[in-house]
């Protein structure tokens, strides 16, 4: 990965800066405060400049063949910050990702671990790239445990610690289940008796549901029989009791038909004595001319009632425009006085134009004053500052006594004053201009005003003009339009209602006539209707009276003669219907007997089929949970077996592969860190190391030295020699990190001689990396650098200059 450029957008003491990084090393050079660190800390991160509501950072870089450009958005909202949604464009394809998103896609681009997402401080980016001073310091200080934690999360080694804590809880719960299951099994002897008992009751009732089953069996068998019969009895009781109702129905129609065809022959002789007197062609061509004439007469007072509607509103029209015209017309005077005022302010624009290019002339001569003013004054506070830490002159390389500095601070402290005089008198002039060219500019803005209104104005007048013509010939449309209303009422006079009322009439009484005519045909045929039925009630009424002389031969045959001799068709009836009536109570009172055997065979056959339902139920029941102890008490063996393989093996492996894998990095880190700390400490009696715990041991003539009883230049030596190994063994242990040609380092050598800063210049040598960010106001490191970017800051704000 390397850095190409950064836009920054008001974030901390950044206004709107753009800053390009070159290849190769580069120091960042500035005072204390002008925001060197500011600008390191964007591009890890970004946050808001104070006194802004919202800012962004901007990052262009390249990971191999990628072009990448990130932009983050920041907004202040009450007391808090909040990361908007940004983008990142890769190669000219943008995408537009919310805060969360946009970090899932630079860790993967960087080839961090996707477990990085999920946490708020990203040690690889930290300990291999851009690692504050007073952090790094932290860390060599901190509780030795503290500091193992960190680095097992730097190489991914607190996995097995991770493992082992929930390992532990693992365990923990089986035990706990072990337990329940211990308890849960211990009913399965007794399950196992129960079920012996419960099938030798359940051989008990089948076989005495054997023996009952047969006789079930033949009762029903019986019934079915015995209801068969029944059902044929009832057939033959209803079919007689149907011919019965049959002939009763039949003797009604009979007579109904009759009386209606008696009445129909009355109406129908009443009817033909009311139309001998017509014939039927005249009264249809009759009433097809009055209907006719009527029509013509409704047809014309109708259009003459249409015209005359449409006139009266025609009329009403035109009585509303010509109203709504006189009122227009009537402003025309006041639309004049208006454009005479508009024409009158319009004459002065001219003047007030030149006095409006006359003050901004004097803006601009007077800006130029005041900007050469800012410049005399900035000069000497420069100046006044200098000569107060001035002890040699930079030209002759004399001391500069004390008389000297005081006759030019002098001398630049007058210029100061008439600078500040000369500012105020500036900035009132300035105020004064600005006011008058304010009030040129609302009057050219009123007159602008007006001459678009003066075109308004104008083209109305010209409407009132047209509208004029417009009166004149609306009331001459209103003047005819009345006098063709007056003729229309006169005509509509003569085609009255009453005329109209006798035509009525006269049609009704042919319609009455006509109609006379339509019920002979139809009464014609409602009495050959009637012959027809009278007929086919005749016809149904013998077929009952045979079927009933069949049942009447059934009778004589099975009761013999005497029965035959006891009367009348009424008599042969009653003796059926009781020979049936005796057959069917025989028959029902048969299936009672058997139903009520059956009945109680059943409730004793379903006693037993219950208690063996039952006793199945019970069977499956106790199986299932016989059953389940069962598997309960596999998984019990199998998770005795899984416990004591965690606990003895599984654990025990953890701290094994841990150790190894410590044992790899801590060599490895050792090694770098005594390489570093040889080169920038080249003292023969002072040696270093990395201890157990990866806390840095210095050993002065066999003596050990606490960090915090180190020197400034050692303690500064001894961080950034740690600084470099961890560089160097995080990139050796993540092959996949896209960060390795890169380096950030922050006031590495705070406290150096100028001899150890000649070391930093062999230590950047032996490095070799493709790109190089230092921060530090130590002004020998810009020898041996291949950039420098300065960066000051005026009035609060940070520029690259």
């Amino acid at each position: 990965m390397l850095l190409k450029k950064i836009k920054l957008s008001n974030i901390r003491s950044y206004d709107e800066e753009e800053i390009s990084f070159p290849e190769g090393s580069t120091l960042l050079s500035g005072d204390i405060g002008a925001g060197k660190s500011s600008l390191l800390l964007a591009v890890e991160f970004a946050l808001l400049r104070k006194g802004s509501s919202q800012g962004y950072v901007e990052l262009e870089f390249k990971i191999n063949e990628l072009d990448v450009c990130i932009k983050r958005t920041l907004k202040k909202e009450k007391d808090a910050i909040k990361q908007m949604a940004g983008h990142i464009i890769v190669n000219n394809q943008k995408k537009e990702l919310t805060a969360v998103e946009l970090k899932a896609e630079i860790i993967s681009l960087l080839g961090y671990p996707e477990d990085m997402l999920t946490k708020n401080k990203n040690y690889i980016y930290r300990y291999t790239v851009y690692c504050p001073q007073e952090e790094m310091r932290y860390i060599l200080q901190e509780n030795p445990e503290l500091r193992l934690d960190s680095l097992r999360k730097i190489f991914n080694v607190d996995k097995y610690k991770n493992i082992r804590e929930n390992l532990q809880l693992i365990l923990k719960k089986m035990r706990v289940e072990i337990l329940v299951l211990t308890t849960t099994i211990e009913p399965m002897p007794a399950i196992k008796e129960e079920i012996k008992a419960v099938e030798h009751e359940e051989n008990n009732e089948k076989r005495e549901l054997g023996i009952l089953n047969p006789q079930l069996l033949e009762l029903s068998t019986n019934l079915k029989t015995l209801n068969k019969e029944l059902v044929e009895l009832e057939l033959e009781q209803k079919n007689v009791q149907e011919l019965i109702q049959k002939k009763r129905t039949n003797d009604l129609l009979l007579h109904d038909f009759q009386k209606k065809r008696e009445k129909l022959l009355l109406n129908l002789a009443e009817i033909r004595e009311k139309i001998r007197h017509y014939h039927q062609e005249d009264v249809e061509s009759k009433l097809k001319h009055l209907e006719e004439e009527k029509n013509i007469v409704i047809t014309n007072r109708s259009q003459i009632l249409a015209n005359l509607q449409n006139l009266q509103k025609k009329i009403k029209e035109l009585q509303e425009e010509s109203s709504l015209l006189q009122k227009k017309i009537g402003s025309a005077e006041e639309k004049q006085r208006q454009k005479e005022g508009f024409l009158a302010a319009i004459s002065k624009e001219e003047e007030i134009r030149q006095k409006d290019q006359q003050l901004k002339q004097m803006l601009d001569s007077l800006m130029h004053i005041i900007v050469q003013n800012e410049t005399i004054l900035s000069e000497a506070q420069r100046v006044k500052e200098e000569m107060l830490y001035l002890n040699e002159c930079p030209t002759c390389l004399q001391e500069v006594s004390d008389d000297h500095k005081l006759d030019v601070i002098k001398k630049e402290n007058l210029k100061i004053e008439q600078a500040i005089k000369l500012s105020q008198e500036s900035k009132e002039k300035k105020d004064e201009i600005l006011r008058q060219k304010g009030e040129s500019e609302e009057k050219l803005k009123e007159i602008s005003l007006f001459k678009s209104q003066l075109a308004k104005i104008g083209v109305e007048i010209e409407q009132i003009e047209e509208r004029k013509e417009r009166l004149l010939v609306i009331r001459e449309q209103l003047l005819h339009a009345v006098q063709e209303n007056n003729s229309l009422m006169k005509i509509l006079e003569g085609l009255n209602e009453e005329n109209i009322n006798n035509l009525v009439t006269k049609i009704k009484e042919l319609h009455g006539i006509q109609q006379l005519f339509i019920y002979e045909i139809e009464w014609k045929k409602q009495d050959e209707q009637l012959q027809y039925e009278l007929q086919h009630a005749e016809n149904q009424l013998g077929l009952v009276l045979n079927a009933l002389k069949n049942y009447e031969q059934k009778i004589i045959a099975s009761e013999g003669e005497l029965d035959l001799n006891k009367g009348l068709d009424n008599d042969i009836l009653t003796i059926i219907i009781s020979k049936i009536y005796r057959q069917l109570e025989e028959k029902k009172r048969k299936i009672s007997i058997v139903i009520e055997e059956e009945k109680k065979l059943s409730v004793l056959q379903a006693q037993l089929a219950t208690r063996l339902t039952n006793n199945q139920k019970q069977k499956e029941k106790l199986t299932a949970e016989l059953h389940r102890l069962q598997e309960q008490n596999s998984r019990l063996i199998r998770l005795q077996e899984m416990y004591h393989w965690l606990e003895e093996y599984f654990l025990k492996l953890t701290y094994s592969l841990e150790k190894q894998v410590m044992l790899q990095i801590h060599y490895s880190f050792n090694s770098f860190f005594q390489e570093w700390f040889s080169i920038l400490i080249d003292d023969e009696e002072v040696t270093s190391r990395i201890d157990d715990t990866f806390t840095p041991v210095i050993e002065q003539n066999g003596y050990e030295i606490g960090f915090s009883n180190l020197s400034g230049g050692e303690k500064t030596s001894a961080a950034l020699a740690y600084r470099l190994a961890l560089n160097r063994a995080i990139n050796d242990a993540v092959h996949d990190i896209k960060t390795k040609d890169l380096l950030i380092l922050d006031e590495p050598t705070d406290g150096f001689s100028s001899e150890q800063l000649d070391k930093v210049r062999e230590v950047l040598d032996k490095l070799g990396l493709k790109q190089m960010l230092i921060v530090s106001h130590e002004s020998k490191i810009e020898s041996f650098v291949e950039n420098v970017i300065r960066i000051g800051k005026n009035e609060q704000v940070s520029r690259v200059v």
